[in-house]
């Protein structure tokens, strides 16, 4: 017995132990292993944010132009809008941290028009609706937020062939 509790012991001091989960199962290491971020991996992540945010956010502007004038109930439109602005400044954020200033400035814009969007009032009256159609033509929006959406395409092609070609 003797002989075993040695052994242990020696093997312990030669291979430190391995963190384990509590008893609630969530405890992590004291000590998080470095890892270096992989800047494509991030650039790609960041790219498929911004495809399903612009996409949603033309979606947006498509039914705000076809929408009756009479149609009163602007919920829906506002609570949409709201989450657009949310995750839009988060993905400016990543986006200026990131370097691509084209994505930030049209996220800028974007925020604009839905600022408008989601301050509305519940109802909205006829000529507000028509207000807002306008600044939204006038900035030419629905067509930057398209053109936006193409880029990002592009630069997913462009980095799905390069890591092809590694």
């Amino acid at each position: 017995a003797l002989v075993a509790v040695a052994a242990g012991y020696s093997w312990r001091a030669w291979h430190p132990a391995t963190p384990t989960a509590g008893k609630t199962g969530t405890e992590l290491p004291k000590t998080a292993p470095a890892v270096k971020p992989n800047s494509t991996l991030a650039e790609r992540v960041l790219l498929g944010a911004l495809d399903d945010h612009f996409q949603q956010a033309q979606t947006l502007l498509v039914e705000l132009n076809n929408a009756p004038e009479d149609s009163g109930d602007f919920d829906f439109e506002r609570a949409t809008a709201d989450e657009l602005i949310s995750s839009g400044r988060l993905y400016r954020v990543a986006a200026r941290q990131h370097g691509d200033r084209q994505f930030v400035q049209m996220l800028e814009e974007l925020e604009t028009a839905l600022l408008d969007v989601a301050r509305s009032e519940g109802n909205v009256r006829p000529e507000a609706l028509k207000a807002l159609r306008a600044r939204i033509e006038s900035q030419d929006l629905l067509f930057k937020v398209r053109v936006a959406t193409k880029q990002v395409h592009e630069r997913q092609k462009d980095l799905l062939t390069a890591a092809a070609n590694e």
